[in-house]
C-alpha cells in the first residue's frame, strides 16, 4: 500500500447523547494506491476487512458512478455533501497527475 497524498481533512463537533461532553472529530480523507494479492491489479484480488462497529459494507466506484450517486443497483448516499465533494477532489488530483506525467 502507498499513501499517495491527504485529499483533504473534514472536522466538526457532534455531541451525541450518551457523550457528557461535545466530542471534536477529525476525519483524513487519503488516495492510496494498493496492490492485491500476489502484485496482481484489480479489486477482485484483495482481501477487505472491515470493523463491523463503523462499516457495513463498501464497494469500487468510478468517478462517473460518484457523481451520479449510483454505483450499478446501489444507491451512494453521504453523511454529508463534504464527503462526496472530497471523492470528487480525490478523483481530480490523480487525473491531474496523470495529464502532467504524459
Amino acid at each position: 500500500m502507498k499513501f499517495v497524498r491527504q485529499v483533504t481533512q473534514l472536522d466538526w463537533e457532534d455531541r451525541l447523547p450518551h457523550h457528557q461532553s461535545q466530542e471534536r472529530w477529525v476525519k483524513l480523507i487519503f488516495d492510496v494506491e494498493v496492490d492485491g494479492k500476489d502484485g496482481k491489479a484489480g479489486s477482485e484480488s484483495l482481501d477487505v476487512v472491515l470493523d463491523p462497529n463503523e462499516h457495513q459494507r463498501y464497494l469500487w466506484a468510478t468517478e462517473e458512478e460518484v457523481r451520479k450517486e449510483k454505483s450499478d443497483d446501489t444507491i451512494l448516499e453521504y453523511i454529508t455533501p463534504d464527503n462526496k465533494t472530497a471523492k470528487l477532489v480525490g478523483f481530480g488530483l490523480r487525473r491531474r497527475d496523470v495529464v502532467e506525467v504524459q
